[in-house]
């Protein structure tokens, strides 16, 4: 939920694609619902719908950071340069639990590495943010 509203902010959703803006209060609700089912302790089923949604999110992160970098907002493109090795370990991790690749240190914690290089680069997209303001 807070990377969402993260994207939101930083990517300035509201201002740039209003429509668009609004999947996001949808996507609130399905985290919501999703933090209701793991303290009611049906670790399983949330854990179902965690995974189906990661892929979700991360195509409409995607695509809205894409909209609004082809808009010119200049921070979009770094910000989709940051989000694509996050977007590659949640696809890797998915494909992990799946049994399409084996599990190993790698897929095990390839949203670990690829949040980690994420940040590394979202850094340089603050950055040139602070720059334009």
């Amino acid at each position: 939920m807070s990377g969402l509203e993260f994207v939101r902010k930083f990517l300035h959703t509201k201002d740039f694609i209003p429509r668009l803006d609004k999947i996001s209060y949808a996507l609130y609700i399905v985290y919501a619902i999703d933090i209701v089912l793991t303290l009611r302790g049906d670790l399983y089923i949330s854990y179902q719908i965690l995974q189906a949604f990661a892929g979700l999110v991360s195509v409409y992160i995607l695509t809205i950071s894409v909209t609004i970098a082809r808009r010119g907002y200049r921070p979009a493109k770094f910000f989709i340069i940051a989000w694509i090795p996050l977007i590659a370990g949640i696809i890797i991790w998915i494909l992990k639990d799946i049994n399409v690749f084996s599990y190993n240190v790698f897929t095990n914690y390839s949203i670990t590495l690829g949040s980690a290089m994420e940040v590394i680069l979202l850094s340089f997209a603050l950055a040139d943010k602070i720059n334009i303001f």
